[in-house]
């Protein structure tokens, strides 16, 4: 400590944590397992703005237009909920992206299973929905390779350095 009146304070000097060494950039497998999620969830806009605009007949207009603006947003807050926190390094974040992932696979195979697509049958629909299922699937197994692996380690460790 200094004793004259007008020097600057003096600050402890500390070692510096072991998680500031770590590598905490996120690596490419996580940045395109976000942006295949993300992808997945955009193709089924399309076809919710069409669905938007042709309302079936025998419903009222206001109430279909409010169902589906309900829709929509529960849907982007389902999504936003599950994939941000990847973006943030939470490995529990990847788990539950892997259980949904599967359950979708598990949908749509029981679907093509049970109700293959014929005519009649709105194959647009269900191929959108294949390619979100496939989508969702390769995100999932990015998010599951060493280097995420290894990333979400990192971030966890600096998450418990910090507490």
């Amino acid at each position: 400590m200094n004793d004259q009146r007008y020097a600057p304070p003096v600050a402890v000097v500390e070692e510096e944590p072991a998680f500031l060494g770590a590598d905490l950039d996120r690596p490419r497998t996580i940045h395109w397992a976000l942006r295949i999620f993300w992808a997945s969830f955009v193709l089924g806009i399309p076809e919710a703005i069409y669905h938007l605009f042709t309302p079936p007949a025998d419903r009222p207009l206001v109430g279909y237009f409010v169902r589906w603006s309900f829709a929509m947003t529960i849907g982007f807050a389902v999504s936003f909920a599950l994939y941000a926190p990847v973006g943030l390094g939470k490995g529990w974040a990847r788990w539950t992206n892997a259980v949904v992932a599967l359950a979708f696979a598990g949908i749509m195979l029981t679907i093509l299973l049970l109700a293959p697509p014929r005519a009649g049958y709105p194959l647009f629909e269900f191929s959108r929905l294949a390619v979100q299922c496939v989508g969702q699937v390769i995100g999932v197994i990015l998010l599951f390779l060493p280097a995420s692996t290894a990333w979400f380690r990192a971030m966890q460790a600096a998450s418990a350095a910090r507490s």
